[in-house]
Formats: structure tokens, C-alpha cells, sequence
């Protein structure tokens, strides 16, 4: 589910729980309102995970990305000097990198 469907999710919960509560006569701890209560609390904690993983996900992808600009200066660098060897060297680690992010990113900024 994204953020956009959650946000609406709190929002609907938020209005039940109000909604419960005026209904009870304002009683918090009316089981209605504390079942309510829970809902709301549930749906907010699962956007506040989403926002956390989404949150997490750019930063993975800001850092390949710096990586990925980290690397290609380093490989032009050894362009410009003409060290083979180092050229060989920063393209066999890019490949034996398990980081497939990294790999795609890497090659999107040699492609461009």
C-alpha cells in the first residue's frame, strides 16, 4: 500500500475514532472508543513504517549514487593518467560488487 492510500487510512481511522468518541459521550474509555482507538493507533504506526522504508530507500539510492560519481571520478582520473592497471582494477570491483544498485548506477553515469 503507498504512503498516499495510508494517509487517507489515518485520516478515515481519525474520523471513526471522533466519530466513536462523540458518540460515547466523549468517554475515552468507552470500549467502543478504545477499539477505535487502537485502529487508528494500528494504521498510523503501519504509515509511519512506510514512511520510514520509503525514507531509507532514497537514502540507499543517494548513496549509490555519490558512490557511483566517487567512482567514476576515480576511473577518469586513471583515464587521464593512463594507469591501465587502475582502470582494470576500479572496473573488476564494480563487477564483483554485490550491490546491483551500484552496478546500474555506475553504468547509467558511463552511458550518459
Amino acid at each position: 500500500m503507498n504512503i498516499q492510500a495510508l494517509e487517507q487510512d489515518v485520516q478515515s481511522a481519525r474520523d471513526a475514532y471522533e466519530l466513536e468518541l462523540l458518540f460515547a459521550g466523549f468517554d475515552e474509555n468507552a470500549p467502543e472508543v478504545v477499539g477505535m482507538y487502537r485502529k487508528l493507533a494500528a494504521v498510523e504506526s503501519q504509515l509511519n513504517r512506510a514512511k520510514g522504508e520509503a525514507r531509507n530507500e532514497r537514502n540507499r539510492e543517494e548513496a549509490c549514487h555519490a558512490a557511483a560519481d566517487d567512482i567514476i571520478a576515480a576511473f577518469d582520473a586513471a583515464v587521464m593518467a593512463e594507469d591501465l592497471d587502475e582502470m582494470e582494477r576500479i572496473v573488476a570491483s564494480v563487477e564483483a560488487s554485490n550491490n546491483l544498485e551500484l552496478q546500474r548506477a555506475v553504468l547509467a553515469k558511463l552511458e550518459a
